[in-house]
């Protein structure tokens, strides 16, 4: 769905429910836009929502499980169906396999190419559940399989599971019937990728963009990182930052 989609979609269960005043939720969304977070997530760090609070309500109005996940013991085996990075960039977490089906904890329970892509990396063989989580308790649950994220996990471009990824895009893009030279341009990507690790994380960048239907990419850079943004819908979305030897 995309984050801004959610958080729109989120803002209206916070009105709808009259969980919190026209002042708290406006103060929440500017919150959320200045740290490029999840709008359930951001409630919570204010203090404008408790953690049950915030996930139920959601829960209730959109039709989908959520879960708690700070208490939670998770099975390192079935976390690790994922790839590190995989799991990582999508904000989510295998928590419990039966009976063919595979519970993930997700930032964005809603993110249709984040499912498609777990069903491909379980080889289709696992039906994927999803249920709402906070991104941070995510991330913490991450921390304590893998350990900090390192720069090798978050531009693992060198990786042959990236250029796979790379041809899922590519794929993506002839379901889609876009126009021949457009489908050639991605195979020239995947080409020019292998040659150069600058060139593979600026191809990425361009690929994940067109990926998640932005209209513009904004790269700004500061003292320790570069911020990288999607224009999706309008709306700025902030993407994992550039770190500083890399800019």
């Amino acid at each position: 769905m995309g984050k801004a989609a959610l958080n729109k979609k989120y803002e209206e269960v916070l009105r709808k429910r009259k969980l919190l005043t026209e002042e708290q939720i406006e103060r929440a969304l500017i919150e959320g836009t200045r740290r490029g977070e999840y709008l359930h997530q951001v409630v919570v760090d204010m203090h404008l929502l408790d953690a049950t609070t915030a996930l139920q309500a959601a829960s209730e109005e959109w039709g989908i499980g959520y879960v708690e996940l700070i208490d939670e013991e998770l099975d390192p085996d079935v976390v690790k169906l994922f790839p590190e990075a995989m799991a990582r960039r999508l904000i989510s977490i295998p928590i419990g396999r039966d009976d063919g089906t595979l519970s993930v904890a997700m930032a964005d329970p809603f993110d249709l190419f984040a499912l498609r892509e777990m069903e491909i990396r379980t080889h289709s063989k696992l039906k994927i559940q999803p249920y709402l989580a906070l991104p941070s308790e995510i991330k913490r649950k991450l921390e304590e399989i893998y350990g900090r994220e390192s720069e090798e996990v978050v531009y693992d471009f060198l990786l042959q599971d990236e250029l796979d990824e790379i041809r899922e895009i590519e794929e993506y893009l002839e379901e889609e019937e876009e126009q021949g030279a457009e489908i050639d341009l991605m195979g020239s990507a995947i080409e020019e990728a292998q040659r150069s690790y600058v060139i593979r994380l600026v191809w990425k960048i361009i690929l994940q963009a067109i990926k998640e239907g932005a209209s513009d990419i904004h790269i700004e850079p500061f003292p320790r990182e570069s911020a990288v943004r999607f224009r999706v819908d309008g709306s700025l979305q902030y993407k994992r930052p550039i770190p500083r030897p890399l800019h």
